[in-house]
């Protein structure tokens, strides 16, 4: 489960990034946030609540999942503002 809300953290953060550029594009345009359907406040919300429900389940975890799940995070981040 703490790997699939670390996934999610990037799908949202990676939406509201790309927001303008995905408005002018013809299947991105219908996703939530790009539709106005979600505004970015909502969306920061759900960042802020994947974020710690994957520290909770991370939390009872062994140290080295949680830096794979650090890293996944860091480097996918890094990875849309690069890109």
């Amino acid at each position: 489960m703490a790997f699939n809300f670390a996934s999610s953290i990037v799908y949202v953060l990676n939406d509201i990034v790309d927001k303008d550029r995905d408005r002018l594009h013809p299947k991105k345009r219908l996703r939530p946030i790009p539709a106005g359907d979600i505004s970015v406040k909502e969306a920061y919300v759900v960042l802020l609540v994947l974020g710690v429900l994957t520290i909770l389940f991370s939390f009872h975890l062994n140290y080295a999942f949680e830096m794979v799940v650090i890293a996944y995070i860091l480097l996918n981040t890094v990875y849309f503002f690069l890109a």
